[in-house]
């Protein structure tokens, strides 16, 4: 069998636009990642979100590493991460009182602690005294106020952790490597 260049790709249903890129309708119709790509250098201002179990002592998320805290012990703290500050929805109003476009929230930081419901691990914020899962927050508060949402998973431990026991040594080109990821699928579907 034999197909004509692109008739796959006509086959293929578009996906729904999100709100936020509205204006930018025609550019999505014919590449949706071109379409969001210029919106992105469009858009220039936004609100990144450190939160995890690290926020507890406030303290940087490589906290872990830096005070050499055991994995056993490290991984108690979850009983102690109620995120009872943790507001999507007033960090989205937040976002858009002082004019940004979108919302960027680390999701899974170097400590293996995942702020949503997987079944990769029991490491994760549902599972956690919170019982939330805060990326379902975020983006249900995101979409309601049209502000585009992205999601960042640090997808190299330095650090050992539940998720992962030893650290690993990769070759330097991967060494601040970041999986970012913008849409509105629940995260399971874009996991490693």
């Amino acid at each position: 069998m034999v197909l004509a260049q692109g008739a796959l790709r006509a086959a293929s249903p578009v996906p729904e636009i999100p709100s936020y890129l509205k204006g930018y309708e025609k550019l999505f119709a014919e590449d949706p990642r071109a379409a969001a790509l210029q919106w992105f250098r469009e858009a220039k201002f936004g609100l990144f979100i450190h939160y995890g179990l690290y926020s507890l002592d406030g303290i940087h998320p490589f906290e872990q590493h830096r005070l050499k805290i055991p994995v056993a012990k490290y991984e108690k703290k979850a009983v102690r991460f109620t995120a009872e500050k943790f507001d999507a929805g007033a960090f989205c109003d937040l976002a858009l009182e002082a004019q940004m476009k979108y919302v960027t929230l680390v999701t899974k930081h170097c400590d293996g602690f995942c702020l949503w419901d997987t079944k990769h691990t029991a490491f994760n914020s549902v599972r956690s005294a919170a019982k939330r899962d805060l990326v379902a927050e975020m983006v249900a508060a995101c979409n309601q106020r049209g502000l585009a949402l992205f999601r960042v998973l640090r997808i190299r431990l330095r650090v050992a952790s539940p998720t992962r026991p030893a650290p690993q040594r990769l070759p330097d080109r991967h060494q601040s490597s970041l999986l970012i990821r913008f849409s509105r699928e629940p995260l399971e579907k874009t996991e490693f």
